[in-house]
């Protein structure tokens, strides 16, 4: 895949909607009043962009406990190899979109892919983690998109 396409790929990851319209590659909806256009996507030059994925990945690894080592990924970011980083965010993607392809076709359930429950999961919890251990452990414990929507009203009440 070329640069846009991963880009693409990183956006859907991160939760937007690509909405294509003719002659164009499609837009992405980045607040209510603002569009952006997918060839204007820089998660692969700016930090900025890539940091909020880089944590993504690194929440939904450790919230799942999925075998999959991001050291490579830790060490991109130190060294300040936003190239390094931007491959292995969708190195790791293109990994999950497989697995969850893979559990789909043998109709297992679990098995580390991603599903909806995760994301919201990986999206609630609070980080520095050690700081939020209580909230998190709450999260944590939801089995159900419900369950989290209830947890995140209550905490939004207090």
């Amino acid at each position: 895949m070329n640069t846009t396409e991963n880009n693409k790929l990183i956006a859907e990851f991160m939760g937007y909607e690509i909405i294509y319209r003719p002659n164009s590659n499609g837009f992405i909806e980045i607040s209510d009043t603002e569009l952006c256009d997918v060839d204007d996507l820089e998660y692969h030059k700016s930090w900025d962009w890539i940091i909020p994925v880089v944590r993504e990945v690194l929440t939904i690894v450790n919230i799942n406990l999925i075998n999959y080592c991001v050291d490579e990924l830790k060490f991109c970011v130190l060294d300040n190899d936003i190239d390094g980083a931007f491959e292995e965010v969708v190195e790791f993607i293109n990994n999950q979109k497989n697995q969850t392809m893979k559990a789909k076709k043998t109709e297992q359930k679990g098995g580390g892919y991603i599903n909806e429950v995760s994301v919201a999961k990986s999206r609630a919890i609070k980080t520095p983690l050690h700081l939020y251990s209580e909230w998190n452990t709450k999260v944590n414990k939801c089995n159900s998109l419900e369950e989290i929507q209830n947890l995140l009203k209550k905490d939004k009440n207090n």
